[in-house]
């Protein structure tokens, strides 16, 4: 599988390039993405519906906590509907699916989704799901995107405002791919929501060495916490 965790190449997407409307491809793989998530996490509770859908439609797929893990699970299953534009040679790694994970006590009930500050990861899971479709592109592991340009924090309650795709940290690594028959595997990427400091730092030195800051300061970066600090401090890192 190819990495990204070399200091990245600043890419800037103005211009859409996809087709918005959902062709017969739509949806051809939500029950093999079921079952691999009931597989491997447990079993799908809820899924949280688009009403209205371009390029793809990108459904969530939601877990509850349990005995094992005092967390909800959100897996998107619609990015891997149509194949992301891969660069020379990536061909078998044109599919993907996206997941992260929300404290027990997160507000999940349909009622809620009114409030952004209970939606936003639910929209950024959605977004980032049709983000390569819109735009021609390619999103993989350690590849990050701001919330808007400059970017923008996700909700009044936090100052996350971008994110950067990850490994699976909390979930089984045997649910980081899924093999599918006659065509290329689709692998399934943790978004790890970040603050300005952290995308600045990863850009600079790399998606790796941004994962051990996290790791190292006690971060469970998959499992959004909204009023996280940011691990680079802008004085250490040089910002002043």
């Amino acid at each position: 599988m190819p990495s990204s965790s070399n200091p990245s190449t600043i890419c800037q997407y103005d211009q859409v390039s996809g087709d918005a409307h959902l062709g017969p491809e739509s949806t051809p793989n939500v029950e093999l993405i079921t079952a691999h998530v009931e597989r491997h996490v447990g079993p799908v509770a809820q899924v949280i519906h688009e009403t209205a859908s371009q390029f793809v439609h990108v459904d969530i797929l939601h877990v509850l906590p349990s005995a094992k893990r005092d967390f909800h699970v959100l897996v998107t299953s619609g990015l891997s509907d149509r194949p992301m534009h891969t660069p020379e040679g990536c061909a078998d790694w044109r599919y993907a699916e996206l997941y992260l994970c929300l404290p027990a006590s997160w507000p999940l009930a349909t009622q809620n989704f009114n409030n952004e500050r209970n939606y936003w990861p639910i929209r950024l899971l959605q977004m980032l799901g049709r983000f390569p479709h819109v735009f021609g592109a390619w999103l993989w592991i350690y590849h990050s995107l701001p919330n808007f340009d400059p970017p923008q924090a996700y909700a009044d309650s936090t100052k996350l405002c971008g994110a950067m795709l990850g490994p699976p940290i909390s979930l089984p690594m045997d649910f980081g791919s899924l093999e599918v028959p006659g065509s290329p595997a689709i692998y399934f990427f943790s978004v790890l929501p970040l603050h300005q400091e952290e995308m600045d730092f990863k850009i600079q030195n790399g998606g790796e060495p941004l994962m051990a800051n996290l790791f190292k300061q006690g971060v469970i970066a998959d499992i959004v916490d909204p009023v996280r600090k940011s691990v680079i401090q802008k004085k250490r890192f040089g910002l002043f």
